[in-house]
């Protein structure tokens, strides 16, 4: 599943906000209408919503870098 660290969540949640603004603003305006204009909006609302916020992953440096002991 997509996720996205836990520091870009807030910019997330404001991408889902303004897609939602925008989306009511062309239901009034009758935008959806024109088909392709439909499907584009359809596609951009279920990756926004697929989008989910995870933690970060535990960091394991590579042993091939670094000091090596003699």
């Amino acid at each position: 599943m997509p996720g996205v660290p836990q520091q870009c969540a807030p910019l997330l949640q404001i991408a889902r906000h303004t897609y939602m603004q925008l989306d009511q603003i062309m239901m009034r305006g009758g935008f959806y209408q024109i088909p392709q204009l439909y499907h584009c909006s359809i596609r951009v609302r279920q990756a926004l919503m697929f989008i989910q916020v995870v933690g970060f992953p535990s960091y394991q440096p590579d042993p091939g870098y670094g000091p090596r002991p003699y």
